[in-house]
């Protein structure tokens, strides 16, 4: 079991640690069994339950199942309606009945943030941000992505564009060799590409038993991409390793990347 630490959580926004673990066993990952109209039951590689509406473009943790809390997120709900959100934005319920909250997900520029920010009817995509501020939004992107993987589906190109991005890394090593900044060793580039050069047959039936778990995966190696600049934009680097930086701010981990395993 790895241990991946300065997770920002994305239900207080303090850096947490979080462990992972390589699930390689099957789950049911959707179920509408019993489930009140218009929602969706979701089953995390991990094994716990979340929620999702489609209508109200709404993510919930809590057991909507039971009517107390449906009442409440339906009562939250009416207040602050989710639905009149841009396309490719979600938001998800976070805190209890009587204190909740929402997380604002742009999965069209990976970013997140607490709705407390602006209201939700001027939330129509993320605006100019600083680095910082930029980085920060999304560490909660991955992080959220990471407890909730298995609604997310596979992007167009998403396989190309992530066998390119490792490659890049895999050059940069050579290249650069103990200098160099990228976030996976060659020998870990080396682990992900023989993953993603499979036959394609074999590929996808990897793919179709462990959806959730791999989603997951490449969600912890992309906030570790993330990580890496952000660690690398706070130490001295001479003028060599600032052009890779800029590039990596110029080139953030696409959405599709996230899904290569999909």
């Amino acid at each position: 079991m790895a241990t991946y630490d300065n997770f920002d959580d994305y239900n207080t926004g303090i850096a947490t640690a979080v462990n992972t673990a390589d699930d390689a066993y099957i789950t049911v990952e959707r179920t509408r069994t019993s489930m009140p109209q218009g929602w969706t039951k979701y089953t995390h590689p991990q094994s716990w339950a979340y929620f999702r509406n489609d209508e109200y473009k709404l993510v919930v943790d809590d057991d909507i199942r039971i009517p107390d809390i449906l009442a409440g997120v339906n009562e939250y709900y009416l207040a602050n309606q989710t639905s009149a959100l841009p396309d490719g934005l979600e938001a998800c319920m976070l805190g209890s009945v009587g204190s909740y909250f929402y997380l604002i997900i742009d999965h069209n520029q990976c970013v997140a943030e607490h709705a407390s920010a602006k209201p939700l009817k001027d939330w129509v995509g993320s605006e100019n941000m600083s680095g910082v501020n930029l980085l920060r939004r999304r560490r909660l992107y991955w992080n959220y992505i990471q407890g909730h993987p298995s609604h997310m589906t596979m992007p167009y190109r998403a396989l190309t564009e992530a066998v390119d991005a490792i490659r890049a890394y895999y050059f940069d090593n050579l290249m650069h060799g103990e200098r160099s900044f990228v976030p996976f060793s060659k020998v870990e580039c080396d682990d992900l590409l023989q993953h993603l050069v499979d036959p394609p047959s074999v590929r996808r039936q990897w793919w179709h038993l462990s959806h959730g778990s791999s989603v997951k995966f490449i969600a912890i190696a992309t906030q570790k991409v993330t990580d890496n600049t952000h660690s690398t934009n706070t130490a001295y680097v001479d003028g060599h390793s600032a052009a890779r930086l800029t590039y990596q701010r110029a080139h953030p981990p696409s959405l599709a990347y996230c899904f290569v395993f999909s």
